[in-house]
């Protein structure tokens, strides 16, 4: 799994993000929360730090992730918590994805 997330990669989820939030699906149930805190940030999963300190991306595995969960992950000791903005499945492994998100909590357990 590649560290660096590409600009092409970046630019792609900004604009789904933007239609996103603009045009939203009418379709969208409620949002899950996936609890990456037992996993290793480096090796089970990529986290890269944002344009902004709100946003970030993450290059991960994991099936039924969509827009608009919640994902809880452990940085430097810290747990925060996210929300995907938009989010893209790799064609092999199917399971990889890399996604846009924002912070929604520093402090997941509160």
């Amino acid at each position: 799994m590649s560290t660096n997330i590409s600009g092409l990669q970046k630019l792609g989820l900004m604009l789904r993000s933007l239609i996103h939030r603009y045009f939203p699906s009418p379709q969208e149930g409620q949002p899950r929360t996936h609890d990456f805190t037992k996993y290793e940030c480096g090796k089970d999963y990529i986290w890269e730090a944002g344009e902004t300190p709100q946003q970030a991306y993450m290059t991960g595995y994991g099936a039924n992730i969509e827009r608009g969960d919640r994902i809880i992950l452990t940085l430097q000791s810290q747990q925060y918590c996210y929300q995907v903005q938009a989010i893209d499945y790799y064609s092999q492994p199917e399971d990889m994805w890399i996604a846009s998100l924002s912070i929604i909590t520093k402090d997941a357990t509160s």
